[in-house]
């Protein structure tokens, strides 16, 4: 092989990388999106200073986000209780502070480190105004969402119902109610040291990690006899999404120290983010699959080797390609334009024209697609 061939192959080669990395990267961006830290100019409000986030929809505002700073050693979750809260504490992944009032339970999913429950002792209005922000809110016209310290930052998520074009009277409301437990949650916190979170989990992620590479790497190399084509791009494909996910699982944890928040990261990506690699996976091994084998196509023993082109039609992204063969049968196929198959635009191809239906076999070993050529035999 040239080294001009082998300069095209790895070129095609780092293409498709680089848009798996860039799927991956908007992957696990979305799935933590909703926990960045606000980037919006601070604001004051009835002397606490604050960021705001006003989210619109047509020029009205549907739901608001205050961020407020408190010591970093402040940590609790008060939220809307959702199905992956549910899933997470019947499988065992976290445990809930039950505040032993059947509604509240119910309703609302609260996280409460030993610190908190400091605060309750020393200071019980601080935590009861915190429970109580939800009715607060409703009798503002709003909904809450959740309330989470981590990180040196108290978060309030809260849903406008319904949307309005104005949210100061609400702003100035929340900041009042909040006035007593800020001051008890930043009095408390001051002088405490942060710990350093899951130092022992992310090792046992690492090493998962690093088997895991070992892993595919010596399925991509040697391989097996028993594994079937098609099952060896399903179980490469697999790795190498499982890989990313939980790469993904420990930049994110990194980022968000609550449990409250891992569990529903770690779940979000085991059903949004894993599929979704999986498949952006399969493609790419099947185009580095066909891109990188240097072995020439092969004439396929599904139809006769001469075909004659008598219909090509475009139907958005795909082309509808008739055959027919040399008994009279009429095959036909859609050829996706993504599959690499440039000879549609470099070649006029017309009907009539003789053709030949070839196949390649990759470094997997997996004869993917069915190519239509043009036959350097005679044309009509």
């Amino acid at each position: 092989m040239t080294a001009m061939m082998w300069f095209d192959q790895l070129l095609h080669l780092a293409l498709h990388l680089g848009l798996l990395v860039i799927l991956y990267v908007g992957v696990v961006q979305a799935i933590g999106w909703r926990h960045r830290p606000l980037r919006s100019p601070p604001r004051t409000v009835a002397g606490e200073q604050l960021r705001v986030y006003e989210g619109r929809y047509k020029g009205r505002i549907q739901d608001i986000q205050l961020e407020f700073e408190v010591p970093d050693t402040i940590q609790f979750t008060l939220r809307r209780e959702g199905w992956f809260d549910r899933l997470a504490k019947a499988i065992g992944l976290v445990s809930e502070t039950q505040l032993g009032e059947a509604k509240l339970d119910r309703t609302l999913y609260l996280e409460l480190p030993g610190s908190l429950l400091q605060l309750n002792r020393a200071e019980p209005t601080a935590l009861t105004w915190i429970l109580g922000l939800d009715k607060r809110l409703r009798v503002q016209g709003a909904r809450l969402l959740s309330l989470q310290a981590s990180k040196g930052r108290l978060k309030l998520r809260a849903l406008i119902v319904p949307a309005r074009q104005s949210v100061d009277p609400l702003i100035l409301s929340c900041v009042q109610w909040l006035e007593v437990p800020l001051a008890a949650l930043r009095q408390l916190g001051s002088g405490q040291h942060p710990e350093s979170p899951w130092p022992i989990v992310n090792r046992l992620i690492g090493w998962t990690w690093l088997i895991a590479l070992a892993g595919g790497i010596a399925l991509l190399h040697f391989g097996h006899a028993h594994i079937v084509d098609l099952g060896r791009l399903a179980l490469a494909a697999l790795i190498l999404a499982t890989l990313l996910t939980i790469t993904g699982f420990i930049w994110l944890s990194h980022h968000y120290d609550l449990s409250s928040t891992r569990h529903r990261l770690l779940l979000s990506l085991a059903f949004i983010g894993w599929p979704t690699l999986w498949g952006a996976s399969a493609l790419l091994l099947r185009q580095i699959n066909i891109s990188l084998d240097p072995h020439p196509p092969s004439v396929t023993a599904l139809a006769d080797s001469e075909l004659q082109l008598v219909q090509r039609r475009r139907i958005q992204d795909r082309y509808a390609l008739a055959f027919e063969t040399v008994d009279g049968r009429t095959r036909r196929i859609d050829v996706g334009l993504f599959q690499t198959l440039s000879w549609l635009s470099r070649w006029d191809t017309q009907t009539g024209d003789r053709l030949q239906l070839q196949q390649h076999q990759g470094a997997l070993g997996i004869a993917w697609r069915q190519v239509a050529e043009r036959a350097e035999s005679e044309s009509p």
